[in-house]
């Protein structure tokens, strides 16, 4: 155990400046979302937000298909995945790496800015349940995952001589990736919505 703590200490040692860049985007992303609420014009938001009512309002009634949001969560994830994945292979793609955590954000500080906007702290509530489980468990992935393939694509722009090499063992631990972000949906798609239709009921 001890080991496993050293190992990561010295990881993130090594490579804080990488996590400082990627944690910055995701901020930045999360920051822009969350301004552009108060952008839109008036009346724009109004159908969305009597859509999210209505959303709200039947999924207190008669819940939602589990299946149904674990499959849309495990897409939405598995499509910022395979950014992740090619940013890694080519040395002048990295940039998706970065690119895909301001996406990711801005997604996260839209739906915060536009729920607490529209319907106040209940709506707050609402979007607290569904990205705290991100927060904790995607986010960090998706970060340690950036940071793994900005290390790739530079060690490959090095050794351009062994490249096959080196994108094997990349896709490899790839896999690994995909296991972890698959549980990541599995959280979102049986365990999220549990919390989610209890809030419902506040609408």
């Amino acid at each position: 155990m001890f080991k496993l703590y050293r190992t990561l200490r010295d990881h993130f040692d090594l490579h804080k400046r990488k996590y400082f860049y990627m944690i910055l985007s995701l901020s930045v992303g999360f920051a822009a979302g969350f301004i552009f609420v108060g952008l839109l014009p008036d009346g724009a938001g109004e159908e969305t937000a009597n859509q999210i009512q209505e959303f709200c309002r039947q999924n207190a009634q008669e819940g939602s298909s589990m299946t149904d949001v674990f499959i849309k969560a495990a897409a939405s994830n598995i499509r910022l995945l395979l950014l992740i994945v090619v940013a890694g292979c080519f040395f002048y793609m990295r940039v998706l790496t970065m690119i895909s955590l301001g996406i990711k954000g801005f997604s996260m500080g839209f739906t915060t800015g536009f729920t607490t906007l529209y319907f106040g702290a209940k709506g707050f509530l609402l979007t607290f349940v569904s990205i705290l489980p991100q927060i904790l468990t995607l986010i960090p992935i998706l970060i340690c995952m950036s940071v793994c393939a900005v290390n790739i694509s530079l060690y490959s722009r090095k050794n351009n001589g062994n490249l096959r090499e080196i994108r094997k063992k990349w896709l490899i631990r790839c896999c690994g990736f995909f296991a972890v972000i698959l549980c990541c949906s599995l959280i979102d798609g049986f365990i999220v919505p549990v919390f989610v239709h209890v809030v419902s009921k506040l609408f």
